[in-house]
């Protein structure tokens, strides 16, 4: 009787159980959940490229603008403060443009050739002043220097202390400038401004007299 009892009390809560669950069950069974969404990832925020570093300036190559930025005593400098030349709009060259055509042809056309044009064995100097500086101009002159081409030598001598070259080499250089810069054209220039006494002054203080 007492295991009767016992059976149905455990049948009882057997139907219970099943009456309590089934809907759970049946809805498990019958829907689908979505899985959950997932937070988006978080968008890098916009940067500007970094900027670009500036080039490194490149070394100049020749002589800058040859406009005349000063005069003193009828002699003309650039922006740079290198000597330059003055030519008037009926040609008329300035003093020491006319001294370098007189200096070159005196101490440098034998090798370099008339005007700057070069020879069979020196360059022209036309050219190479258009890619020297003022200051390597000055070093080649004092110090001379060795080139070699394919098995060929050339040497420039030094005029360091060849006073008839360096008391002029100014004037030299911006004869070569002027030529190489301006057109001047080729031979003695036709119109020239007058010598400055401060050209006499330095003519003697360079000769010692």
């Amino acid at each position: 009787m007492l295991a009767r009892s016992m059976i149905l009390r455990l049948s009882t809560l057997a139907v219970g159980a099943t009456v309590l669950f089934a809907p759970v069950i049946a809805q498990d069974a019958g829907t689908t959940s979505a899985p959950a969404e997932q937070p988006a990832a978080p968008q890098p925020a916009d940067t500007a490229p970094a900027p670009a570093a500036p080039a490194a300036a490149a070394p100049q190559a020749g002589p800058g603008d040859p406009a005349v930025a000063t005069e003193e005593d009828g002699k003309f400098t650039d922006t740079d403060g290198d000597p330059t030349f003055q030519i008037g709009a009926d040609g008329t060259v300035d003093w020491y443009t006319y001294s370098g055509f007189r200096r070159y042809h005196s101490e440098c056309h034998v090798c370099h050739g008339p005007d700057g044009e070069g020879s069979s064995y020196a360059p022209r100097l036309v050219d190479s002043v258009r890619r020297q500086t003022y200051a390597e101009f000055l070093e080649v002159v004092a110090s001379g220097r060795i080139n070699v081409h394919g098995g060929t030598q050339n040497v420039m001598p030094a005029f360091g202390t060849n006073l008839n070259v360096m008391c002029y080499v100014d004037d030299i250089y911006v004869y070569l400038r002027a030529r190489a810069q301006a057109d001047l054209p080729r031979g003695r220039p036709g119109k020239r401004a007058d010598k400055p006494p401060a050209a006499t002054e330095a003519e003697e203080a360079c000769f010692g007299t």
